[in-house]
């Protein structure tokens, strides 16, 4: 609130504010914070909806690789589509490869937990971001910011390997996490 004050009373810059210079702005701020507060209660509800759905016992659960797979087949046979070349090397099965042992590592209920783990740290980090804060602090939230996206990074590279590009895109989470990495890397 006191920072949307000061922007309603500035006036431009090297000069003394005026008190109800711009109401206007007013405006943005409310939009902003309305903005906002829709995005983080529908990531909110989405994560309690993707938890639900994993809490919640179902078929997958129970299915060998060699099973799901069979059932992407027929999914894909269901859709009359072709087949791609991607397609069949990620429905492929070989115990040696590398894309086979990264996707059973991947889809471990532990790694979900692992990676909430290093979600809900970054968090905490980003809450001990303060005005005044001391310059070791600042060093220490930056240091551990890209260690994170680092983090995250990984996780996104080993995930499109396992899956391969074209099934890890297909997952809308998958998708979010991306996009939400590729803008940490960027910023």
């Amino acid at each position: 609130v006191q920072i949307m004050h000061a922007g309603v009373d500035s006036v431009s810059s090297n000069t003394s504010p005026s008190r109800d210079n711009r109401p206007w702005v007013v405006i943005y701020f409310i939009i902003v914070i309305v903005v906002i507060a829709f995005f983080l209660v529908n990531l909110f509800v989405g994560v309690l909806l993707a938890q639900y759905d994993d809490a919640c016992p179902n078929e997958i659960d129970v299915l060998s690789v060699q099973q799901l797979e069979w059932n992407l087949v027929m999914q894909i046979l269901l859709q009359n589509t072709m087949l791609t070349a991607e397609d069949q090397e990620m429905l492929t099965y070989n115990k040696d490869t590398l894309r086979i042992r990264l996707r059973r590592v991947l889809v471990h209920p532990k790694s979900d937990a692992v990676v909430s783990f290093f979600i809900s740290l970054n968090v905490v980090m980003m809450t001990f971001e303060h005005a005044h804060q001391p310059h070791s602090l600042t060093v220490c939230l930056e240091v551990s910011s890209y260690i994170f996206i680092g983090i995250f990074t990984l996780e996104a590279v080993l995930k499109i390997v396992a899956f391969t590009p074209t099934f890890y895109f297909k997952d809308r989470w998958n998708r979010f996490d991306f996009s939400v990495m590729l803008l940490s890397v960027i910023g």
